[in-house]
């Protein structure tokens, strides 16, 4: 859904606790190319290309037996992020890696609302972009010990 949002809208408006988006004439790109496919250990650290260009990652990560188990008789097992900044900030976060299947914008991930309306902005130095996200130990035995990552870049 995001990847959609992202594609069709841009911001109209930024106040001090919402953000108002306002739909395109035409979308941004119009579809996304593989740039690389490669197992990654988990936990583990998906390292992204530095790009000036939007630059999405998937991630697919079976459970494993005991995962499979504690998902059917608890909930969605925890598993955190810390995404790493060019300016040295990091910032952790809970992921749901079923999720993580559809593309996500991976060199920029908002982390406040400012953030998140230079994202959606034409033509507006985003000022930051994520250079690495790592995958911490958190829930990683509930998913099995690699996972399925490709790295995949617009097309206009």
């Amino acid at each position: 859904m995001w990847l959609e949002v992202y594609r069709w809208y841009d911001t109209r408006l930024l106040a001090p606790r919402n953000l108002l988006l306002e739909r395109r004439a035409e979308p941004r790109f119009t579809s996304l190319e593989t740039i690389s496919r490669f197992r990654l250990p988990f936990p583990g650290e998906l390292r992204l290309p530095p790009s000036l260009e939007d630059v999405f990652w998937t991630l697919k990560c079976r459970y494993s037996t005991r995962g499979q188990v504690r998902k059917l008789f608890f909930r969605n097992p925890e598993v955190f992020i810390s995404v790493s900044e060019k300016s040295g900030t990091t910032r952790s976060a809970r992921v749901i890696p079923e999720v993580l299947v559809t593309p996500v914008l991976g060199n920029y991930l908002p982390g406040n609302l400012a953030q998140f309306a230079a994202l959606f902005g034409t033509g507006v130095d985003r000022g930051y972009y994520v250079s690495q996200i790592l995958f911490e130990d958190s829930g990683s035995a509930a998913y099995a010990s690699t996972c399925e990552a490709e790295v995949l870049r617009p097309v206009r």
